[in-house]
């Protein structure tokens, strides 16, 4: 007991110096010091609330009470089960202050890596939020479901373009109602008879009004030949796919046959978004970056953001076609960034809606990507800089895509598209 009392007598002298050390301190590094022991606190804190609990199991984190304004039920009954944990920082909330793009890494039934996508900036979901509400005549943080059930598009017999008109994202510009009806029947929350199922119409509008992607990609799904990740399915306000792999930039400075099989397999989704499917849509992908780019475990590259790809009904173009206009390539002008680095492609969204082919694909990724023409600030002379000498003397890679990015002659880039794509294939055959 003596020693107990030594020692407890002992720990408050130290701790007496201790603080009247800190009041002798300047205040600045009161202040410094203070903030740094807080914020110390708060991490310390959240690393160990991550490891005793489960955020994926709460009903609120996932969005659940916000439905049916979200992206579906399929998979709750899994999250509230357990069968989905957050790993690393995704599962540390203070760290949520700099995840502005909402996506978090996870794992399923203790093995399989998955990705989760809320799809929007939290300011975004607000903005929409609060449109909703208003387009149905009820006031700012009305309940969101009934706001769906009052809602123009929920009441109409059929889901039809005109009675989405105020809930087109700025993703879905060319919008016909083939589309819609093509987008509808491969929607896939369990529920796909809209006549009967009105929960699930108020999903599908729900999701469309913030992002396109899960209809996307269920409609144009991996297993057709479309390079997007696999979905597992929706709950509450989130979306789950795979995780597709490693980054693009990652791949930077890769051995040069590793780059030259990547160049290739963009140029060849280039020519397939381009030419389009037997669907009769074409896609146009606007915000192509070493951000949006993955390669999944088997080299294949995936794209992981969709919102900004633009479909357009061919079909409807051809029914509709304007007196010379339909007939003609549409070649978008190479431009200058602005900034000095960043995605500098400038292009007509009413001349990609109206005229049969346009060759946005090709400059995107040549513009962007490939060619010394792209300008990513941390990336210099492209994603095939640094050919070997022999390569480049033989094949002309560079000459071509800096023609491919900047052509000095109208509609050349149709042409030139087709010999960077056998150039690569070459290369590929008889090095990789």
């Amino acid at each position: 007991m003596r020693k107990r009392k030594s020692y407890l007598a002992n720990q408050q002298i130290i701790f007496h110096q201790l603080f009247r050390r800190f009041k002798n301190l300047p205040r600045p590094l009161q202040f410094a010091f203070t903030l740094s022991l807080g914020t110390s606190a708060l991490i310390y804190a959240s690393v160990m609330l991550w490891y005793f609990s489960n955020d994926l199991t709460n009903p609120t984190f996932l969005g659940m009470d916000k439905c049916n304004a979200c992206y579906g039920k399929k998979l709750c009954r899994s999250f509230l089960r357990g069968d989905f944990v957050l790993k690393g920082v995704s599962g540390v909330r203070v760290f949520d202050h700099v995840n502005i793009q909402n996506v978090f890494y996870a794992v399923a039934n203790n093995s399989i890596p998955v990705v989760l996508k809320k799809l929007a900036h939290n300011s975004e979901f607000r903005d929409i939020d609060t449109k909703i509400c208003t387009l149905s005549g009820l006031r700012y943080n009305c309940d969101l479901d009934l706001a769906l059930s009052r809602s123009k598009p929920y009441n109409e017999p059929q889901l039809t373009t005109y009675s989405l008109e105020n809930y087109f994202t700025r993703s879905m510009p060319c919008m016909s109602q083939r589309l819609l009806d093509y987008l509808q029947q491969h929607y896939d929350d369990d529920l796909t008879d809209f006549r009967v199922y009105k929960d699930a119409r108020k999903r599908f509008i729900y999701t469309f009004s913030v992002n396109p992607e899960p209809l996307i990609i269920k409609a144009f799904p991996y297993t057709k030949g479309y390079p997007f990740p696999k979905a597992y399915g929706a709950c509450g306000r989130y979306l789950v796919t795979e995780n597709a792999g490693t980054r693009l930039a990652d791949y930077y400075n890769a051995h040069w046959i590793k780059r030259i099989d990547i160049a290739w397999q963009l140029m060849k989704i280039a020519d397939k978004f381009t030419k389009g499917s037997s669907e009769n849509f074409k896609f146009y992908w606007t915000d192509c970056s070493y951000e949006n780019i993955f390669i999944n475990n088997k080299g294949k590259v995936v794209i992981v953001d969709l919102e900004d790809i633009i479909i357009i009904d061919t079909a409807k173009i051809e029914r509709e076609k304007k007196a010379g206009d339909f007939d003609t390539k549409y070649s978008l002008k190479f431009t200058e960034c602005k900034s000095g680095y960043g995605d500098c492609v400038e292009y007509s969204t009413e001349s990609l809606c109206t005229q049969k082919e346009a060759d946005l694909n090709y400059y995107v990724i040549c513009r962007n990507l490939l060619s010394s023409y792209a300008n990513h600030h941390l990336k210099p002379r492209g994603f095939l800089h640094d050919l070997p000498s022999n390569i480049e003397q033989e094949y002309k890679i560079k000459g071509l895509l800096e023609d491919c990015a900047n052509p000095t002659k109208p509609n050349e880039r149709w042409i030139i598209k087709d010999k960077i794509l056998q150039v690569l294939k070459e290369i590929k055959d008889k090095h990789v």
